[in-house]
This record gives structure tokens, sequence and C-alpha cells, in this order.
């Protein structure tokens, strides 16, 4: 278990690699999702050096219990409860880096909502060093992703999506369009939303990890 800043516990699971000091990872579910959606990439990043994090996001999940006894559902989040969720990933970082994680790579990977909110987060905090983005969106729960995109400087970015999924593949290509440092698009056949697809096109998990390897410190 994890606790905030605000006293919210949020639940989560890690994986270890055998390896000293590897580099970081923070997986970020879409809105009304969990952590377990990762748990096939998570496995494959361990197996790769990576130490990661996925964790139930407040008012998701196991997820539920606010401070001062508050009980948490995302279905009742107005957008500063929304914007208050970035505390969660504040926290899974803090212990990466307690768990020995390399502080000069450290990544985030978010799925719908959580694209969106691993990119504000990433555009707000330098010690990030790079996001992968599956299926961003335009804007969800008041996160705009083309803005924050602008932001993004010279940090790198992986955008993935389903090539039918149409408003990830709308938002994917003008985020491309607009980003001004190294950025990489990978487009999947079918619709398949987030970490779905996974499931689709099950290559993806590779390639998000190459693409990892290919942007960390050597």
């Amino acid at each position: 278990m994890l606790t905030a800043s605000d006293g919210t516990t949020l639940a989560a699971h890690r994986y270890v690699p055998l390896a000293g000091s590897p580099p970081g990872l923070v997986l970020v579910h879409r809105a009304g999702g969990e952590r377990s959606v990762w748990e096939a990439f998570a496995v494959r990043a361990q197996q790769s050096g990576y130490l990661v994090i996925s964790l139930d996001l407040r008012g998701h999940g196991e997820s539920r219990n606010g401070a001062a006894g508050r009980k948490l559902d995302y279905r009742d989040f107005n957008d500063e409860d929304w914007q208050a969720v970035s505390l969660d990933i504040d926290v899974a970082l803090r212990r990466l880096l307690a768990l020995g994680a390399n502080p000069d790579d450290l990544f985030l990977v978010g799925e719908g909502f959580g694209a969106n909110l691993a990119l504000q987060y990433t555009v707000e905090h330098r010690d990030v060093q790079g996001v992968v983005l599956l299926s961003a969106g335009t804007s969800y729960h008041g996160i705009k992703a083309v803005p924050l995109m602008e932001q993004m400087s010279t940090r790198p970015s992986l955008l993935l999506w389903g090539e039918r999924d149409d408003y990830a593949a709308s938002c994917g290509a003008a985020l491309q369009r607009r980003a001004p440092g190294h950025v990489e698009v990978r487009i999947y056949p079918g619709t398949a939303h987030g970490a779905d697809i996974f499931s689709s096109s099950p290559e993806s998990m590779g390639q998000i990890l190459v693409w990892l390897d290919q942007m960390r410190t050597k």
C-alpha cells in the first residue's frame, strides 16, 4: 500500500528486477480502470530489468480510502478531484526511488485518462525522463493533451493508438504534429483502446520496451 501526501491510501503492486539501480516505470490506468490491466506488461518490463509500480488510482479498484475516513469513488469526482490524482503518481515515483530506481531513468506509461495525466505530470516534473501514451485523448476530465505536449521541450514521448479508435487517433495525430521534442508513433489494427492494445497486438509490449531502452541514459 502507498499513502499519498493528502492521506489517500492506494493499493499498488511492485515488480522488482534482480539488477541494482534499475530504470523505473509507473503505470497509470484509465478512468474507471484498475492496475490489473498492466499485469502482463509489468511482468515483461520486470524481466527486461525495469523496476515497476502499478497502482489503483484513488477512487478505483482497492484504492477507495481517502483522508479522514472519506470514501472515494471516481464516479463522483469533479475536475479538482481528478487533478488530485497527480498525487498518486508522485507517491509511486517516490517509492520507486526508495526501492533503488535510477533517478536518471524514470518513465511514466499511461492509458486513456492515465495517458493525459502522465503527460501533465511529465511536463510539471523534470525528474521524469519520458512518457508513453496509449490512446491519449484531446481532453479527459479537464486535462488537455495538446497544450501539454507543446510544453514537452526536448523530452521524448511514444504515442500508441488503434487505427480505428477515432478519438485516440485524432488526438494522437495532433500530438505528433505539435510535439516540440522527440516523438515516435506506433499505430495498431482495430479499435483497441489503451492497454487493450496489448491483447489485440501483443507485439506492442516489446515495442514499448525497445523504445524505453533507447531513451534510457547509458
